[in-house]
């Protein structure tokens, strides 16, 4: 399995005309839009969000939407990003021979692409995306609307509460703390236990910054005393004096297995197990794009739907 995080934001539609906000019909106004990329077997024609430009003969940071499903309830669509080819080989394992991943007479015809899913539920307007280092950026999907006379789509983050709030609930522990701090020189490091040595090598380098790891005896946590859960995200909350340290608790909530929380404000996300392959009579098959997709399309909605009280109150619903 593949853990892999989906994070939420809120959507408006905008009146062109007289700028007013639609809080209802989204599946009316998307419908008279993608309708328009119905073919003759009424299946969705792909949807180019952003043409891309031409680099060394091949079209990079092409984007393109292809429509999975869209029913009363839920669209889901895959969004698409041309990479450039030369950042990928081909290997034969058993020659260890390589080859291009697409020939130079391809360049002009085929990108390669990486691609990621989004979930959006039209009742509420909530949009469910997973991002990824190379995957598309949430605000591609607005240009669905860019040839739209009446309407025009913002995207809003569904900001969690400091994260690290979770852990003032009864029942929360901590693990470890993470410190991390500027220091002026190396010799302060002196005072942590870093050998002279070190410390002396230190001030040839161009160190600027520290981590201080707090942490108790493997496998065991500094605290399940609430109080002092308490005391220490306190004590380690970021003032407004411009200082730069800043502090990483890892720990859990009741019934949440350990994660990291931070004081600085987040998008809310939640995993998603992504599995990519299954068993067919004792052998392990890695699952086609359709299986993966109807993977994704599932493992969202379930991790949506199991948060959406959470969602609906951080997104004022």
């Amino acid at each position: 399995m593949a853990i892999r995080k989906a994070y939420y934001y809120k959507i408006n539609l905008i009146n062109r005309i007289n700028r007013a906000s639609v809080n209802n019909n989204y599946k009316d106004i998307f419908d008279n839009i993608l309708n328009g990329y119905l073919n003759n077997q009424n299946r969705y024609e792909s949807i180019v969000l952003k043409e891309g430009e031409l680099s060394d003969g091949q079209i990079i940071d092409r984007i393109t939407l292809d429509i999975i499903s869209n029913d009363r309830q839920y669209i889901f669509a895959r969004v698409s990003k041309s990479k450039d080819n030369k950042e990928n080989l081909i290997r034969n394992m058993a020659t260890n021979e390589i080859t291009e991943v697409l020939q130079p007479d391809e360049l002009g015809f085929k990108t390669l692409e990486t691609y990621t899913y989004f979930l959006l539920d039209y009742t509420i307007g909530v949009l469910s995306y997973i991002e990824g280092q190379k995957a598309a950026s949430i605000n591609e999907i607005k240009k669905i609307f860019g040839e739209n006379d009446q309407y025009e789509m913002s995207i809003e983050n569904i900001a969690s509460t400091e994260t690290i709030r979770a852990l003032l609930t009864e029942g929360s522990t901590i693990s470890k703390i993470y410190y991390d701090f500027r220091i002026p020189n190396p010799e302060i490091l002196n005072g942590l236990g870093l050998p002279p040595r070190a410390v002396l090598a230190l001030g040839d380098t161009a160190v600027t910054n520290a981590r201080l790891i707090i942490k108790n005896d493997p496998r065991k946590d500094l605290t399940k005393d609430i109080n002092v859960v308490r005391r220490l995200i306190e004590s380690l909350r970021p003032d407004d004096n411009g200082d730069d340290a800043k502090a990483t608790v890892i720990g859990k909530t009741p019934g949440t297995t350990q994660q990291e929380y931070g004081f600085e404000l987040k998008n809310y996300s939640t995993p998603v197990d992504i599995p990519s392959t299954r068993v067919v009579e004792g052998e392990i098959v890695v699952l086609t794009l359709q299986e993966l997709s109807e993977q994704y399309f599932a493992r969202m909605r379930a991790a949506y739907v199991g948060s959406i009280e959470t969602i609906r109150n951080l997104a004022n619903l």
